[in-house]
């Protein structure tokens, strides 16, 4: 009995010691994410893309194939929607179209998953740093879509009652 109390007291420590090590992994890339993501480093990547932009694909039946996987978000192309956002497509004509996608509260209701959720946020990130007419109107709409009292209820899938 004393020898099964020890090893399930050993098996509690080592899943702490898994637990201390992910949540202190986690700290270092949100660190890390609000760096990259700082006003400064937007400026410095924003002038980078400037500079690389004939290099990107324009290519419009790609570009308009993201606008299209935006607006009907499947968990599994985030992957690659993130990798295109942030190196391999040009979406400077498309920024309003993203920006009115994220509004949408079918998109929004579409993440389920923490894991999800975090893509969308690298997604937004990488526009972020991108673009420089993305975040202010996002931020905007976001706003809109949380305070307006009938959104409220359309995000929440409720009966219509507010609450």
């Amino acid at each position: 009995a004393k020898l099964k109390a020890a090893e399930e007291a050993a098996a509690r420590i080592v899943e702490v010691a898994r637990l201390v090590e992910e949540a202190e992994a986690a700290k270092q890339a949100r660190v890390q994410a609000r760096e990259a993501n700082s006003a400064a480093a937007a400026e410095t990547s924003r002038a980078a893309h400037q500079l690389n932009k004939r290099k990107l694909k324009s290519d419009l039946t790609k570009a308009s194939g993201f606008s299209k996987k935006l607006k009907t978000l499947v968990a599994n192309q985030l992957p690659a929607m993130v990798k295109d956002a942030d190196g391999g497509l040009n979406l400077f004509m498309y920024v309003s179209e993203v920006v009115q996608a994220l509004h949408s509260s079918e998109v929004l209701l579409k993440l389920s998953k923490p894991s999800e959720v975090a893509q969308v946020v690298a997604l937004i990130a990488a526009f972020h740093r991108r673009y420089e007419g993305f975040t202010e109107p996002l931020l905007a709409g976001l706003t809109a879509v949380a305070t307006d009292d009938s959104g409220y209820r359309t995000l929440g899938g409720g009966s219509g009652s507010g609450g």
